[in-house]
């Protein structure tokens, strides 16, 4: 059966390279104060992990018998062309678990998702996926497959729908031979759309789901074409209109939002008219609790070559910054935003997941939760002025991807000489654009 118009869940907690494709097996073992937990690694799966693996992946192995025989054939060969297995770890503890291999059908199929409550809660499986993801992206991945047991814990359908899969039809249960399964699919779009865009994009990308689509005004109604329904199923017309800038579907009634879309077609952007991204500055001591930054300093490049299948990547799990406030209503949920470290340059992307203010005490507060925390650097960056004196902006974000070089304050005023990077500030599409791509050369 053909469902309506597939919407990711609440996600707060130009083409790809065709020809590579990937199974993924991911499996969570439970945190310990989770909420204490500031970094991780990401590593390759070594003999001494094979118990953990196993035992995290018990749901999936008592279900599908391949995907033991995929551990098995990991752990006694460890080809990298024919699989991978990236675990991890924290506090000493391995945490998640991943075993994927590539065959030649272009896209990515996952083949096994398991969380326990306790990680599910914490965000550590999203987390992992979606650092695979952005493995993926990129890699040039198109599409991206799971067939999971319909009996599986909800969380794990939380967690692959957080992160862009949607479902796309379930197998039925007619034979006592017979092993159902659920499909779901994430699609990868590399390219933008624009505002103006939108009702179009989604009235071809409906179509080409296989729906029936009627335009209307500046809108559009769809539902399932008959010959793709089910027996005994009915289908109505739901309806996607245009309220200023928000596109609502109903029924419901609903706004989409537009972060729900660049998390579903992910790394699809979406841009506003006139929107800027946002520009991040920060020293150096508060950028390394955020993120690695090793890669970023060319002398060091000789000590952290690659050395093997145990080589660490460290993983930042702390996705929570603080700024100036800037930018008001302008800061949407998606909006991207560049990390500018004083002395080094822009080192990443990212996207806004939420933003809000706050006093520089509560703020401190909450970051003490998690890590350390400059009080004074807090304080300095509150409005000294206006009707948000005294407030420090509070950003949550997802999606963060390294630059594969650090974007020096040379460079970016090569790009715009009258550039000043020392307060937050809201920049143009263009040097956004520009700098993204200085970083990724």
């Amino acid at each position: 059966m053909v469902s309506p118009l597939p919407l990711c869940g609440d996600t707060r907690s130009g083409q790809g390279r065709a020809g590579e494709s990937v199974t993924l097996f991911i499996a969570i073992y439970p945190p310990q104060r989770a909420s204490c937990i500031m970094q991780g690694f990401l590593r390759q799966a070594v003999d001494r992990d094979s118990v953990a693996v196993r035992k995290i992946m018990r749901p999936w192995t008592e279900a599908d018998p391949s995907v033991s025989e995929a551990l098995d054939v990991w752990f006694r060969d460890r080809a990298p062309e024919s699989a991978r297995c990236t675990v991890l770890e924290v506090d000493k503890t391995l945490r998640a678990a991943c075993l994927w291999n590539t065959d030649q059908a272009g896209q990515v199929n996952l083949l096994g998702l398991g969380a326990a409550a306790e990680a599910a809660e914490a965000g550590i499986d999203t987390r992992l996926l979606r650092e695979l993801i952005l493995e993926w992206v990129q890699g040039g991945t198109v599409t991206a497959n799971v067939l999971a047991a319909p009996t599986l814990p909800a969380s794990i359908f939380h967690c692959l729908r957080g992160c862009g899969f949607f479902f796309e039809g379930r197998s039925a249960e007619l034979g006592p031979a017979d092993r159902p399964s659920v499909r779901l699919r994430k699609y990868f779009l590399y390219r933008t759309i624009h505002q103006d865009e939108l009702i179009g994009f989604l009235q071809e990308l409906m179509t080409s789901f296989g729906y029936e689509v009627r335009r209307e005004g500046p809108g559009f109604r769809y539902r399932a074409r008959e010959e793709f329904r089910r027996p005994f199923l009915f289908a109505q017309w739901h309806e996607i209109t245009v309220s200023g800038s928000d596109l609502v579907v109903h029924p419901p009634a609903r706004i989409l939002d537009w972060y729900e879309l660049e998390t579903l077609f992910y790394p699809l952007r979406i841009c506003g008219r006139d929107e800027r991204p946002l520009f991040l500055p920060m020293e150096k001591k508060r950028a390394e609790q955020l993120m690695d930054l090793s890669q970023h300093d060319p002398l060091q490049k000789s000590l952290f070559e690659a050395s093997g299948e145990c080589q660490e990547r460290v993983l930042r799990l702390n996705n929570l910054t603080y700024s100036h406030p800037v930018g008001g209503s302008a800061i949407r949920k998606g909006l991207p935003f560049l990390f500018y470290v004083n002395k080094i340059g822009v080192v990443g992307a990212a996207k806004v997941e939420d933003a809000y203010l706050d006093e520089p005490d509560n703020v401190c507060r909450k970051l003490q939760e998690i890590g350390e925390i400059d009080s004074q650097d807090v304080h300095e960056q509150a409005a000294t002025a206006g009707p948000r004196m005294g407030m420090v902006q509070v950003i949550t974000y997802q999606w963060y991807q390294a630059f594969s070089k650090a974007v020096s304050l040379e460079e970016i005023r090569g790009i715009d000489p009258s550039f000043n990077p020392q307060r937050t500030r809201l920049v143009s599409s263009r040097l956004f654009d520009a700098i993204v791509a200085r970083g990724a050369s």
